[in-house]
């Protein structure tokens, strides 16, 4: 979910940008120039916060994939007689 809305709002950066220069070029409203650019940080925010969440449950998730796995072969070690070692 966190990836859907991160490239979300990567893919409407180009649309705002658009808009900011619109309303800086084309009508020379100042006013709209600043309720665009502050929405374009706001953007900016989110996405960052977007992109933590992501980064951080993916790094959780494989965190735990190798903690499970190094216990199933801890435990797996241990059961197996000692001759095994011996060879």
């Amino acid at each position: 979910m966190l990836l859907l809305l991160t490239s979300a709002i990567g893919l409407a950066f180009p649309r705002v940008v658009g808009y900011l220069l619109d309303a800086a070029f084309v009508d020379g409203n100042a006013g709209l120039l600043d309720r665009i650019a502050l929405g374009l940080a706001g953007l900016f925010l989110l996405q960052a916060i977007f992109q933590f969440g992501q980064t951080y449950l993916i790094s959780a998730t494989g965190e735990r994939v190798i903690g499970q796995l190094r216990e199933d072969l801890f435990s797996h070690l241990v059961t197996l007689p000692p001759a095994f070692f011996a060879e």
